[in-house]
């Protein structure tokens, strides 16, 4: 019998490197983008992708720092932690860093779920007054819309 976690993990899963019912991958979107179009702002007020990756990120880390235990972690909106400025080199490598760290992350994060059960979902975590699993949707839901920012602006 599968278990709610592992609905999740297969989740993430699909997600990150699957094939999603709403559509295509993180990996599979983000793989295809130029490196040179990573950073185009399509309006001064606007996010380029690589903001967009590094926010999804700045998230997802959080999320695995307070599934490993580390509920002292935060991140206040609208800062720099919540949408890193974009680098000072903008080149494939600088790119290529962001992705290998967001796969990193994706490691971190299905390691850190497998070592959760069902048993903690309707719990409070991390100290947030929201149960695990409220958080878990929060995750996915934050990934699939921002997914969808990213496919919009490559396209432009």
């Amino acid at each position: 019998m599968k278990t709610n976690i592992q609905h999740y993990v297969g989740s993430f899963e699909s997600l990150y490197n699957g094939e999603p019912w709403y559509g295509r991958s993180i990996s599979s979107i983000v793989k295809e983008i130029p490196p040179t179009e990573v950073f185009r702002k399509p309006s001064p007020n606007s996010h380029s992708i690589y903001e967009i990756v590094g926010h999804m990120l700045a998230w997802r880390d959080l999320f695995v720092k307070r599934l490993n235990g580390d509920y002292s972690s935060s991140i206040q909106s609208n800062s720099e932690g919540d949408w890193p400025k974009l680098p000072v080199e903008k080149s494939a490598g600088t790119w290529n860093q962001l992705l290998h760290k967001l796969s990193e992350n994706q490691e971190a994060l299905i390691n850190a779920l497998k070592k959760t059960n069902d048993s903690q979902l309707d719990k409070d975590f991390a100290n947030t007054n929201a149960t695990l699993e409220t958080h878990l949707e929060g995750n996915l839901q934050h990934d699939i819309y921002h997914l969808g920012q990213i496919a919009l602006l490559n396209k432009s």
